[in-house]
């Protein structure tokens, strides 16, 4: 639903969704789907202005796509992250400068 949502461009009532959704995978042990839905939830607060958030989000959810070897995953996260970078505006893009590199360089392999 939560997809869904953020077609509709309802990015709080996406978040929303999404945030009951990890309730359920937490509980089920569903990493995957924790994973996905954590970076739904960050593309819904990128729409909501909350880049600083939907970065966090996002490097939370390449964690657990990396312990679960998924490599469709960190293929999703790289066009979540480009399609966030470009999204923002100029000022808070060089703000956040060090956090996108650092979740670029995960993305690319640099795990350290």
């Amino acid at each position: 639903m939560g997809r869904l949502e953020l077609l509709r461009r309802a990015p709080a009532e996406a978040l929303t969704w999404f945030e009951r959704a990890l309730g359920v995978q937490q509980q089920a042990g569903d990493v995957l789907g924790l994973a996905a839905s954590v970076e739904g939830a960050a593309r819904a607060l990128a729409e909501l202005g909350r880049f600083d958030d939907a970065l966090g989000l996002l490097g939370d959810s390449l964690t657990l796509n990396l312990r679960k070897g998924s490599r469709r995953g960190v293929a999703l996260l790289q066009r979540t992250l480009d399609a966030l970078v470009s999204a923002m505006p100029v000022a808070t893009r060089e703000q956040l400068a060090p956090a996108i590199e650092a979740l670029s360089g995960r993305l690319m392999g640099d795990r350290s």
